[in-house]
């Protein structure tokens, strides 16, 4: 078809305008074929002249000249109709008069060549050596249809359809493409339908953009608002993917199946950002959406002065009605760039209770009441009005009645600075009695022995009453206590006395129980002991008793007897 048009162009223009040397040579680098259409059926308007002044168009075999207006030329004219093809002759005479200038060879294989001399026994039908410039729609390949509106287009490939309204727009490559907007295209694929003013679809099939500024491609995306780019990656094991539409100008959209890479091409998470490959296992990442993999993975999030909440991070649970609850992590924006963390089923973070506050001069505050908070200030810990404190030094202190001291492991109850491992300022109870339990199995003692003279031992200790000089100063009770003197105690029970961090004497009484116990045997050993003697002593007396009374007996007896008359009177 471009032979026969441009061929008959030419051959008019020789005809009507006289010698070949009123005419000029046409570019080297490009060949103008003014509302010419490539694979168009209209006869163009202008005709194009061919060889220059004193140019002699010579055929292969050197035969003369082909002048305008001589029988050669007439006889070509004449075998050419209004839309059909020049034929090139095998006549030695006609076929043979080819190239008629030496930018443009027919050959008698129907090919056609623009360019320099030497592109002769090309298999192509049309072969350009430079520049081309259609003013028009151009088809290439089968099935393509374009529409008189358009001016400019291109069309490649198979079944292509160039509407009224594609001006200036191209389907390339693919088949059975749709283009009904200017200044859009297709490139690639099957299926795809582009509507949208300067927008483009990329390969893929059943991908539709009816919008300005915007950008589809893969399988089934939809692009359907101004300035959108809607990408929709699966694989063929889906059959019937479903369409992945826009739903907003100016979204970025990206469907993809086997997820996204940036800086690698084997993604483990929906989105895998890889700096340094780190080798990252796949068994690493079974449930992570987003995976960043580097040696030195950092997330940033910034905001500025005027926001109105800052950087965060929400975590959140919805169901079919809707939000469940959410936790969120955000830095303040404010006169404050506190770090909260609140959790509730507010929409908004901010009007969620505050679990905990990082507050920026370096405070942490557990709970969202301020009279109700546990604040660590200066490091100090303290719950609402001090009810519960830590001060820097480390004591722990509750309502000022419970004290623990981290430094020497002491607690006070009624005493804030405790002078023993446990101090309590008061009485103390344990329900039900009994005393503090200590290991006592004979499984866990050894070197077991009786143990003598405890009543002995006991009875050396001297009971006191007395009055401290300064109680206070001591965590003491003042008044008259009952009690025994340290320095006495150590002479009998060293063990019993030690000395404090003070520099005086304490006194810890440890093992009375069984010093008791073993007063008492030998208090009963001593009063048997006794008892013995004072028996042997009665027993003797009562002997001696009977023995007397006896004596007596007779006494008495022999007083009370009749006096014996002698045999004389």
């Amino acid at each position: 078809m471009i032979a026969a048009t441009v061929f008959f162009s030419l051959l008019l223009s020789l005809q009507e305008s006289g010698p070949a040397s009123s005419h000029g040579i046409p570019s080297s680098e490009s060949l103008r074929v003014p509302g010419g259409s490539a694979g168009a059926s209209s006869r163009p308007s202008k005709r194009v002249p061919l060889a220059a002044p004193g140019t002699s168009a010579r055929g292969k075999g050197g035969t003369s000249a082909l002048q305008a207006g001589g029988p050669t030329a007439q006889a070509l004219v004449d075998q050419s109709g209004s839309g059909a093809p020049l034929r090139a002759s095998s006549i030695p005479t006609l076929g043979m008069l080819f190239p008629m200038s030496s930018d443009l060879w027919i050959d008698s294989f129907g090919g056609v060549y623009v360019g320099p001399q030497g592109q002769s026994g090309l298999t192509e039908k049309l072969a350009v050596n430079g520049g081309l410039h259609v003013e028009g729609p151009v088809t290439f390949g089968t099935g393509n249809s374009y529409y008189l509106g358009n001016q400019v287009g291109l069309l490649v490939g198979e079944g292509h359809q160039l509407r009224d309204l594609g001006v200036r727009a191209v389907a390339v490559g693919g088949s059975y493409n749709y283009v009904d907007a200017a200044d859009a295209g297709v490139f690639c694929g099957s299926g795809n339908v582009n509507i949208g003013y300067t927008s483009v679809i990329l390969g893929g099939t059943g991908n539709q953009v009816a919008a300005r500024w915007s950008l589809a491609a893969g399988r089934s995306a939809l692009a359907y608002h101004d300035g959108t780019f809607v990408w929709a990656g699966e694989s063929s094991s889906v059959t019937s993917p479903v369409p992945y539409v826009s739903t907003a100008p100016g979204q970025f959209l990206i469907r993809a199946e086997g997820g996204v890479g940036i800086g690698t091409n084997a993604p483990l998470a929906d989105l895998h950002v890889q700096g340094t490959d780190i080798a990252l296992p796949a068994a690493a990442t079974s449930l992570e959406s987003i995976a960043v993999e580097d040696q030195d993975a950092i997330l940033g999030l910034y905001s500025n002065t005027a926001g109105n909440f800052g950087s965060g991070i929400v975590l959140g649970e919805v169901d079919a009605v809707g939000l469940v609850d959410k936790w969120a992590l955000v830095r303040k924006t404010g006169s404050t760039r506190d770090l909260v963390l609140t959790f509730g089923s507010g929409a908004a973070y901010n009007v969620n209770p505050t679990l905990f506050t990082f507050a920026d001069e370096g405070d942490l505050r557990i709970g969202s009441s301020a009279g109700a908070e546990l604040s660590l200030a200066d490091g100090s810990i303290v719950q609402g009005a001090g009810d519960l404190s830590v001060s820097a030094a480390g004591q722990v202190r509750v309502e000022n009645t419970l004290f623990v001291e981290s430094t020497t492991a002491r607690v006070g109850i009624g005493i804030s600075a405790p002078g023993f491992k446990l101090h309590v300022n008061g009485s103390a109870g344990k329900p039900g009695g009994g005393s503090w339990s200590v290991a006592s199995d004979a499984r866990l003692k050894k070197n077991v022995a009786e143990l003598d003279g405890a009543l002995e031992k006991l009875l050396r200790l001297r009971g006191v009453t007395f009055e401290y000089i300064d109680p206070e100063s001591i965590n003491e009770l003042s008044g008259t206590q009952t009690g025994m003197i340290a320095q006495e105690v150590a002479e009998v029970f060293p063990g019993w006395v030690e000395e404090g961090p003070d520099g005086y004497l304490r006194l810890s009484i440890r093992g009375f129980e069984a010093l008791a116990v073993e007063a008492l045997r030998d208090l009963r050993e001593e009063k048997d002991a006794e008892l013995e003697r004072l028996e042997a002593r009665l027993a003797e007396r009562d002997a001696r008793i009977d023995e007397l009374a006896r004596r007596l007996a007779r006494l008495e007896g022999a007083a009370s007897a009749p006096p014996i008359e002698s045999a004389g009177d």
